[in-house]
C-alpha cells in the first residue's frame, strides 16, 4: 500500500476501508480508494470475483513519484495465475506517466480496463486492442466482468429505470431546484462532477479542478454544490465521516433548509473499517429534513448511494432499507445516482445558470 492510501484486498484480506467480496479473476491497481471500493462492489454483484486489490495511494501516478507502486502492482498481476484480467483506477495521471502506463498494458498479456477518471473515453485508443477505457467507474466493473467471463453483463442500474424515477422525482420539486452532494467519499465526489460536466451541468466543489467552480469557502454551498466532506478542512482532528457518519448530519439538516435545495445526495461507503450501522446514523438526518420540508411546504428528494456488498458486516440490504424506510431513494452505483440526478435537473427545464 503506497502513502495516502486507505484500502487494499491482498490475498483476500482486507487493509484499511475494504468491503467482503467474493475471490475471482479481477486484479485491481488503484490510485484512488473510494473508487477501488465501488468497483470491487459492483464486480461482486455482477457475480465475479477480486484476485488482488492493490491500492497505490493518490500521488502514485504525479510526475515526481512516477507510479512506482502502480507498475509493481500491474507486474504482480501479470505474473499471477489467478488473475485474468487487469483493472487500473485513477484521477488523470501526469501525461508522461499515462504513457508509459497504457504502454505496460499494451505489453502484457493480459487484457486490461482502464478508468481515468475526467478523461474523454471517446478519444482514447488502444493499439493492440488489449485496453478497454472506461467513462466510469460503474462501466470499468462491467468490462472487467465481461472480459473475465465472456458474458454479456450489464449495468445495476437501467436507462429505462433511471428515466421512470427521474420522471417522477423531478415532479416533487418545487422551486430552484438546486443539487447539493455530501460525500465522504473523495473519488465519488470527483466522478459525480465528471458526470455532471458531461451532461452539461455545472456544479461548485471544494475538489473542483476547474477553478471557476472551487468555492471558496467549503462551508457555504453555491447553486449545484457538491462537497467532499472527506476532505482535509473537514478531517483535522475528526474521525473520516465513513468512521463517523454523524459528522455530516448538521450539513445535511442545513442544507435541508435552504428552499432553492430540491436534491440532497449522499453516500454511504460499507466494509471492514467503516461505521458498523452507517444507514442507522444517516436515516436520523433523512427523516429530519423531510420534516422539515413538510413543514415548508416543498419538496425534496433525498438520494442515497450505497457502496457495498452482502458480505459487508453492515449487510447491503439491510442498510439499503433502512434508508427507503426514513424516505431516501437508493441506488448502488455513483454512476447511476448521479445520472438520475441530471435527468431529474433537466427533467425540471434543463441545467441551472451557476451563480455566485
Amino acid at each position: 500500500m503506497g502513502p495516502d492510501c486507505g484500502t487494499a484486498v491482498i490475498g483476500g484480506v482486507g487493509l484499511g476501508f475494504a468491503n467482503k467480496v467474493r475471490p475471482g479473476r479481477i486484479g485491481i491497481v488503484a490510485a484512488a480508494g473510494t473508487g477501488l471500493q465501488q468497483v470491487m462492489s459492483v464486480i461482486d454483484s455482477l457475480g465475479e470475483g477480486i484476485s488482488e486489490a492493490i491500492g497505490t495511494g493518490g500521488r502514485d501516478l504525479s510526475e515526481e513519484v512516477g507510479g512506482i507502486t502502480t507498475f509493481m502492482g500491474l507486474a504482480l498481476l501479470e505474473s499471477d495465475s489467478n488473475t485474468a484480467v487487469k483493472v487500473v483506477i485513477s484521477k488523470p495521471p501526469h501525461p508522461s506517466v499515462r504513457d508509459n502506463l497504457i504502454r505496460a498494458l499494451e505489453d502484457g498479456s493480459k487484457p486490461a480496463v482502464v478508468c481515468f477518471m475526467g478523461e474523454d473515453v471517446k478519444a482514447q485508443r488502444s493499439e493492440s486492442g488489449k485496453v478497454l477505457f472506461a467513462g466510469d467507474l460503474e462501466e470499468t466493473a462491467v468490462l472487467a466482468c465481461r472480459l473475465t467471463s465472456g458474458e454479456g453483463k450489464e449495468r445495476l442500474h437501467s436507462d429505462s429505470e433511471l428515466d421512470e424515477l427521474a420522471y417522477r422525482l423531478a415532479r416533487t420539486i418545487d422551486g430552484e431546484g438546486f443539487l447539493r452532494g455530501l460525500y465522504s467519499g473523495g473519488t465519488l465526489c470527483h466522478e459525480t462532477l465528471t458526470i455532471l460536466r458531461r451532461a452539461g451541468i455545472d456544479a461548485y466543489s471544494n475538489i473542483a479542478q476547474d477553478k471557476e467552480f472551487l468555492l471558496t469557502n467549503p462551508l457555504e454551498s453555491v447553486a449545484h454544490t457538491c462537497i467532499d466532506m472527506g476532505e482535509d478542512y473537514f478531517t483535522r482532528g475528526k474521525p473520516h465521516p465513513m468512521l463517523e457518519p454523524g459528522l455530516r448530519i448538521p450539513r445535511h439538516i442545513e442544507e435541508a433548509r435552504h428552499e432553492d435545495v430540491g436534491i440532497l445526495l449522499f453516500d454511504l461507503v460499507l466494509g471492514y473499517g467503516s461505521h458498523p450501522n452507517p444507514a442507522g446514523v444517516t436515516a436520523e438526518a433523512v427523516k429530519e429534513a423531510r420534516r422539515i420540508r413538510e413543514d415548508m411546504g416543498k419538496g425534496l428528494v433525498q438520494i442515497a448511494v450505497i457502496v457495498g456488498t452482502a458480505g459487508d458486516p453492515q449487510d447491503v440490504e439491510k442498510q439499503a432499507g433502512i434508508l427507503r424506510e426514513a424516505g431516501a431513494e437508493v441506488l448502488f452505483s455513483n454512476r447511476a445516482a448521479t445520472e438520475l440526478v441530471a435527468r431529474i435537473i433537466k427533467e425540471r427545464g434543463g441545467a441551472r445558470p451557476c451563480l455566485r
